[in-house]
């Protein structure tokens, strides 16, 4: 158990959008716990404007994981700063190695799953607990209670004045995690379906996902095509006010479950799947042991059901 008038705490956390999604409860728990310390965040620059808007934090320092030389001008930037405790929610051997000079020539206390903590989560086996409740879990060891935040500050405009009949698809998943990804070819048959049938498809994506998303624009009369337009705060937004989300295990997935709204899931299943996706009454799973497996017919007939159609 910790004081809460520590002055000043360093995060750790990197990785990709989904690694990042799963440690904003825990984030938020540190804010709302340790509301006079000055809180530091260290991560990639690529989050910059995400963390910004979400006031979690009083700064942040990038660390893209380079060589060997932006790693110890990080680390001399970190050790120079003499944080008084440091939550490390990445728990990798790059953030364990930040850890042991912090500990030795900063004297910060650390909380993580690793060796060089002072405050030490014994993780579960896996598949025995979420990364999320894994993260809430540590952050406990040092009186850190779990609170939910309601996501307002992902909350914009998107330029949609009515929602009504619309299903937000995310057709896509990083190049990691192709084999979690549902065939290109039926994701446009489902498209085509459900526009046929009055419903009104609105995309998200990035560059690296127009071959889909132009397929499926391509196909259907009247999609809105967000690729390439769609940061996290449009998909939490288009999400919050929609019918329905289609997505893959992915990213984008999990920022849009935030909303809260309800979400059909196309998933591997497999244990990642299970302890990723959490079962909550707005997820709705459809699972198999091979994605391309799923057929068009069981997830449209899914979407009739949810939506009442």
């Amino acid at each position: 158990m910790l004081n809460k008038n520590i002055n000043k705490i360093l995060v750790i956390k990197h990785g990709s959008l989904g690694d990042i999604v799963f440690a904003l409860e825990a984030m938020f728990s540190i804010r709302n716990h340790f509301k006079k310390s000055n809180i530091v965040l260290l991560t990639e620059n690529k989050f910059q404007k995400f963390f910004k808007n979400s006031n979690y934090f009083d700064g942040i320092i990038f660390d893209n994981r380079g060589g060997l030389f932006n790693s110890l001008k990080v680390l001399n930037i970190l050790i120079k700063k003499r944080f008084d405790l440091v939550i490390d929610l990445q728990n990798s051997k790059r953030s364990n190695l930040y850890n042991f000079f912090l500990k030795y020539l900063s004297k910060s206390l650390i909380n993580s799953n690793r060796s060089n903590a002072d405050f030490r989560y014994i993780i579960k086996p896996k598949g025995m607990e979420s990364p999320k409740t894994g993260l809430n879990n540590q952050i406990k060891l040092i009186g850190i209670k779990s609170t939910v935040d309601d996501y307002k500050w992902l909350n914009i405009n998107t330029g949609i004045n009515d929602f009504k009949n619309y299903v937000l698809i995310i057709p896509s998943t990083s190049i990691s995690g192709k084999h979690k990804q549902w065939p290109n070819k039926k994701f446009i048959e489902l498209c085509i379906r459900l526009e046929s049938s009055g419903m009104k498809i609105c995309l998200v994506g990035t560059k690296d996902d127009k071959e889909i998303t132009k397929k499926i624009a391509d196909n259907c009369k009247n999609a809105l095509d967000f690729t390439e337009k769609s940061p996290p705060a449009i998909i939490f937004s288009i999400a919050k006010n929609c019918e329905l989300v289609l997505t893959n295990d992915t990213g984008p997935g999990h920022i849009a479950a935030l909303s809260r709204n309800k979400v059909l899931w196309l998933a591997v299943n497999n244990l990642t799947s299970k302890i990723n996706i959490e079962n909550t009454n707005s997820n709705i799973k459809i699972l198999s042991d091979k994605i391309e497996d799923i057929s068009v017919e069981e997830v449209f007939n899914k979407i009739k059901e949810i939506l009442h159609y």
